[in-house]
Order: structure tokens, then C-alpha cells, then sequence
């Protein structure tokens, strides 16, 4: 198990994040206290621990996977590893954000939930153990939970450090285990049978100094005297019960298939969220880790920005309708979902066959039972509409990707003249809904006091948009729609370009800044605009590295159709390679040749980007 409060250990990971785990090594050996320059006693079983709970890809103790990976400057840590960094380091530059703080008792859950005992050649999970006994020994009322579980997980860790066997068996065939506290080396100073006897206990106040793994009840539930609640179980009970709940009843439910082996045993570059999210889904429990999982994106987004570390633009809380545009894979959605975090979302996609009933609604068949009616079904704006009006106090986004890709004019409509806001943020002017909405409307706010024959936006329905600029001849918006609208421009984060590399081959690799910085002044040169450069995140790998594939498929095939298609055979192509001091001009198709690694790699010389040593 954890053997610290969550913080302290989390507060050890940032400094070995930032430490040795961010060095390029060129030590041989693998004795970590020589890697670290300390002969500290705990940090071997801090490096278990860490990859233990899923922060490291990598063991660091009886491996050499991790060091070759440090000396090759590749990142050990999980997705789950720099998430955890991200929310330890925003933590202690901003302890009292609530954001931040969810986002670490999220992290507690996850971490929880992996702390297991070995039975039978199964792995028993210490939260489900605990869950049962909270079960079989409920809490009495007026006693302070802190203090009860406290004494239960104290008598908890005396049985499995003594008779863990007998113990866990009684629990897996559904009986109420006595429960004993174990004074060292084997002295019973008290026995549960009931809660009434925890509760005694407690009135009595029975010392819990000495006994059999005295420590484990201290980090699993924390000292009920500091006011922090700190402990590993606490923290996670206190604000995902739900969860843990249905973790605990998913697994006592297939103790027999094991279904938890992923989450139990860390695999080469495993990805601890996803094997977690995906056991719990299978199992019909998702809606509640859903909500533990949008707790951890949101305080890792929430860092990013108490870090400094993002460029990302904040908008104004008074502007209602906004359109942020700029060029392809510069971050336009990740910078929508950025100042909408944690709010209520509608999400809709515009492309070429979008309508307007397709945008608010329309009258369709659907199923009775074995029957088939017609009834209005409402779209996203109807959705989101209806949503704000009956949720006055809290924001709601209708999030509107691709905009300029619909027919804004025809999918509108009327509904244009609403995006006019007055100074409280409502329509400046109200327009007369069509019968088949004003009876949805008429149904959905019945007894609320709400206008249901006119639309009318209320101050809470924001409206965000994205715009790909090189797209925006598809469907041009005329004058009168854009000046309802506030634009924000989305540029290209080159920094942010820096975390990604081309890897063409296992030898040869190439950053991504440096081509996007290289080729984005050619684009402009030859088209006269930047709408066309290359984004930051024009390419979006989960581990950072655009194989060969991915740079010819996606960054290639872009440049060849989009801009240098008509340049072949011209001075102003760069699809060229040099050879023996003589320039020659290459077709897209040659690049899936048998020779084709070679040609890029001459193709990226040709253009003055240097390979990474």
C-alpha cells in the first residue's frame, strides 16, 4: 500500500519529475540511489510505490527499461504520471482552488483503488475490503466517521498482517468477520463483532499505539485530530463514493474471473486511466467514473493555466456569441474546451448537409412501442436553448465546431437576429417560433414562467464556435452574420510544438517546432496568407511521436494537395531532395516507394531541418 498521505508522496513525484526523471542519464548502472546521489533508504520503495499506482511505464528497481529510456530522452511517466504532476504542481502554487483540489482527490480514488492484497492467487483490492466491513459494521449515528474508520481499518490491517487467509475468506463467503486489535507481537487488546464494540472502543478510548501495522489506518484514513483529512481512503470516500462503491461491488461480483489483473499488475506503457474507464464501462458502472474521469481532465486543464504553461486565450465571462478561428491545428476546440471547463455543453459539427432542422428540430418518426408516431425531436440549439432557460443560474456553451463548413445563413435562419445581445445578455430581439417548436417549448417549460411562443437567447446560453480559416471559402458568411459574432484568434503555439518529434525511422528523429517553423514561412510566401500554415497540433499523437506513416498521410499529403500540387517541377515546390549536388523534384506517390524513408529524410534535409542527436 501507499506507505504517505497522498500529498507528501505526490510532492515527492513532482521533485523526481523534475528531477532526474526529465535528465538525459549517462550513468551505466541501475542502482537508484547512485541515479538519484542519495543513499536515502526510501527510495526504492518510493520507485514501487510510484509504479505501483501506474505513474511510471517503467519499473525503476530490477529493470533496466526505465534507465535506457531516461538515457534515450524519452518520458517514463504515464498519462496518469503527468497528470498527477500537473495537479501536485498546481496544487502548491494554488492550494485553495476547488478545481485543482477535485482533481487531487480524484487522483486519490485512482490511486486507492490499485492498493490490493494477494488470496487464493488473486488480488483482493484494500478499498473493497474496507467497503465490505463499512458494510458489515456500519457507522453508528453520532460518532465521527473519521475517528470510526480510523478504528475499523486499524483492526483491518491487524487481520491481514495476522490471519489475513481466515479473514479475507469469511469476507469473500459473505460473513461478518471478527475483527481484533493486535498489539505487538501478538497481544488481542480488543475484539469487534459489532459496531456497538468499535463504538465502546472509541467512548473508551482504546489506543491504537503499538498495534500490528499501527501506520496503515493513519494513511488510509488520516489523523481524525488535524483538520485535514489527508488519508488515502478518506479522501476518496469523502468525494467518490459512488465510484468506489461501484468498484467495489463489480469486483465482489467477479472475484472469481479476476477482471481487475490490468488495474492490479502495471504493463509496459500501459495506460492505467484507460484500463480503469474500460473494466468499469464493461461492467455497466460508467456513469459514475465518467464523472470521476471529467474531474481529472478538468484539473488538468485548470493547471496547465495556474502554470502558465498554455497559451491559450480567456475570454471575457460578457461576450456571448464568440468564433475562434485561425489555421489548421492550432488548438481552436482544445481552447473552446479550455474556457468551458467544468460547465454544461452542447456540441454540434457543421458541414455541408446541416440545416436548420437539423440544427433546432423537426417533426420525425419514432417508436411507440410497436407503433410508430411522429413527434418534434429537438436538435442542439433547441437542446441547449430549453437547457439555459431552465437552468437560470448556472452557463450553458452550445459549442459550434467547423462553423464556416455549414450554410450559416440557411442553417440559422431567423434565428440570426437573436445573436444581437443587450447589455444584460439577452436578444436584443425576439423572433415568433414556427408551431412545432413553440408546442416543444410549450410542453418543456409548463408551469416555469418562460416565454414558450418567441425565441429569445437568455444571458446564460453562450455560443463558441471554431473556424478553420483555410476552409473559409466552403460556405462565405455574409456581413451581417459576422458582426453579431465577437472573433478570437487562435495563433500557432510553436512552444507548445516542441513537445512533438517525427520520428522516421528507430535512429532518426526530427522536432516538430522546427519543421512547422521552417516550412509555415514558405506556405505563406507562396499563398500570400497564413491560413494555410501548419498548426501546432496539426498532427496530435497521444505519445507526442508522428511516425513516418502519420507525417506522410497527414502533414505530406496536406502540403502536396493543398498548396504544391500545381508547383511541381517549379522553383517554388519543396517537394525536392538533392543528390550529388544536383536538385530533382519529386511526385507525392514517390513517397511510397520502396526507398521512401530516404526520400523523406532527403526531403527534410532539402529544406533545412536538421535531425535531433
Amino acid at each position: 500500500m501507499i506507505y504517505s498521505y497522498t500529498d507528501t508522496l505526490l510532492d515527492k513525484w513532482v521533485e523526481w519529475s523534475e528531477g532526474f526523471l526529465s535528465q538525459k542519464l549517462n550513468s551505466n548502472t541501475n542502482d537508484l540511489n547512485t541515479i538519484l546521489g542519495t543513499s536515502g533508504a526510501d527510495n526504492p520503495s518510493r520507485a514501487t510505490e510510484f509504479y505501483r499506482i501506474g505513474l511510471l511505464n517503467f519499473p525503476l528497481t530490477n529493470s533496466t527499461q526505465a534507465y535506457d529510456s531516461l538515457r534515450n530522452s524519452e518520458s517514463v511517466q504515464s498519462n496518469l504520471g503527468y497528470i498527477s504532476y500537473l495537479i501536485a504542481k498546481a496544487k502548491a502554487s494554488d492550494p485553495n482552488n476547488p478545481i485543482i483540489n477535485n482533481g487531487f482527490n480524484a487522483l486519490s480514488a485512482i490511486f486507492l483503488i490499485q492498493q490490493y492484497e494477494e488470496y487464493n492467487s488473486q488480488k483482493i483490492s484494500l478499498a473493497s475490503i474496507l467497503l465490505y466491513l463499512i458494510e458489515k459494521f456500519p457507522i453508528p449515528n453520532g460518532f465521527d466517521e473519521r475517528t470510526y474508520l480510523r478504528y475499523l481499518t486499524a483492526g483491518m490491517f491487524c487481520e491481514l498482517n495476522t490471519d489475513k487467509d481466515n479473514f479475507i475468506t469469511q469476507i469473500v463467503n459473505n460473513q461478518t468477520p471478527t475483527i481484533r486489535i493486535i498489539e505487538r507481537p501478538n497481544n488481542i487488546k480488543s475484539t469487534f463483532n459489532t459496531s456497538t464494540d468499535i463504538a465502546t472502543a472509541i467512548n473508551n478510548r482504546l489506543s491504537l499505539t503499538g498495534i500490528v501495522y499501527e501506520k496503515g489506518s493513519i494513511f488510509f484514513i488520516g489523523n481524525p485530530r488535524d483538520a485535514n483529512p489527508r488519508g488515502l481512503f478518506y479522501l476518496s470516500y469523502s468525494n467518490f463514493r459512488n465510484f468506489l462503491n461501484d468498484f467495489y461491488e463489480i469486483e465482489f461480483n467477479n472475484l472469481q474471473n479476476n477482471p481487475f489483473e490490468a488495474i492490479f499488475e502495471t504493463t509496459q506503457n500501459q495506460n492505467k486511466i484507460a484500463d480503469i474507464k474500460s473494466i468499469i464501462s464493461t461492467n455497466n458502472k460508467s456513469q459514475n467514473l465518467r464523472e470521476l474521469m471529467r474531474t481529472l481532465e478538468e484539473g488538468s486543464l485548470d493547471a496547465i493555466k495556474i502554470l502558465g504553461w498554455s497559451n491559450v486565450a480567456t475570454v471575457n465571462k460578457d461576450i456571448k456569441n464568440v468564433i475562434f478561428y485561425g489555421s489548421p491545428g492550432t488548438g481552436k476546440s482544445y481552447t473552446v474546451e479550455t474556457n468551458t471547463i467544468g460547465q454544461n455543453k452542447t456540441r454540434i459539427t457543421f458541414h455541408p448537409e446541416t440545416d436548420y432542422h437539423s440544427f433546432v428540430g423537426s417533426y420525425k418518426p419514432v417508436m411507440d412501442g410497436v407503433n410508430i408516431k411522429y413527434e418534434f425531436v429537438p436538435q442542439a440549439f433547441t437542446k441547449a436553448y430549453c437547457q439555459a432557460w431552465l437552468n437560470p443560474d448556472k452557463p450553458h456553451y452550445l459549442i459550434i465546431e467547423e462553423i464556416n463548413r455549414g450554410n450559416c445563413a440557411q442553417i440559422f435562419g431567423d434565428l440570426f437576429q437573436c445573436l444581437d445581445r443587450d447589455e444584460t445578455g439577452k436578444s436584443k430581439y425576439e423572433i415568433d417560433c414556427d408551431k412545432d417548436l413553440a408546442d416543444y417549448l410549450k410542453k418543456s417549460f409548463a408551469g416555469k414562467g418562460i416565454v414558450d411562443d418567441k425565441i429569445i437567447l437568455p444571458s446564460n446560453l453562450y455560443i463558441f464556435a471554431t473556424m478553420n480559416t483555410s476552409d473559409q471559402s466552403l460556405f462565405p458568411m455574409d456581413s451581417a452574420f459576422k458582426r453579431r459574432w465577437d472573433w478570437v484568434f487562435v495563433p500557432i503555439d510553436y512552444d507548445d510544438a516542441k513537445q512533438i518529434t517525427i520520428e522516421v525511422d528507430a535512429t532518426t528523429k526530427y522536432n516538430w517546432s522546427n519543421f512547422i517553423k521552417n516550412i509555415n514561412p514558405k506556405i505563406k510566401e507562396l499563398t500570400g496568407s497564413e491560413d494555410k500554415q501548419l498548426g501546432n497540433r496539426f498532427v496530435n499523437p497521444n505519445d507526442k511521436k508522428i511516425n513516418l506513416d502519420q507525417f506522410k498521410s497527414k502533414v505530406l499529403f496536406y502540403l502536396w494537395s493543398e498548396i504544391y500540387k500545381d508547383e511541381f517541377g517549379t522553383q517554388n515546390s519543396i517537394f525536392k531532395y538533392e543528390e550529388n549536388g544536383e536538385t530533382t523534384d519529386f511526385l507525392f506517390g514517390e513517397l511510397y516507394n520502396d526507398n521512401s524513408t530516404e526520400l523523406v529524410k532527403a526531403f527534410l534535409k532539402f529544406n533545412g531541418i536538421e535531425k535531433e542527436l
